[in-house]
């Protein structure tokens, strides 16, 4: 991006200078000026990344359902250890299990 931002002023530059020996009229600079603005905002319009409002919410539930069976396996793997106490282990797990249902259903709508 900042590459084609450089290109453009370059170019605008040597027209301003064209312009100032009489090589090209002031209104070809104007033009050309406007269209190379246009191309920069149309450029940068196809080359920006994606906003996270506009990605599908079908893949933002699926990262949400992915990072709750890692919590779940890292509570296994703490309980298999024995680093976490039996009654938390139980109470985590069913909150996890609650929540992946509900993604699960969701992402299912």
């Amino acid at each position: 991006m900042l590459t084609i931002m450089a290109i453009i002023g370059v170019l605008l530059y040597f027209l301003l200078i064209y312009s100032l020996l009489n090589l090209v009229s002031i209104h070809t600079v104007l033009y050309l000026t406007v269209f190379y603005l246009f191309l920069f905002f149309f450029t940068y319009l196809l080359m920006r990344e994606p906003s996270p409002l506009r990605s599908r919410p079908e893949k933002n539930i699926e990262k949400e359902i992915k990072k709750y069976e890692e919590h779940l396996e890292k509570l296994e793997q703490l309980q298999k250890e024995g680093k976490i106490p039996e009654k938390a282990y139980e109470k985590l797990k069913q909150e996890y299990e609650k929540k992946l249902e509900e993604l699960v259903d969701k992402l299912k709508k």
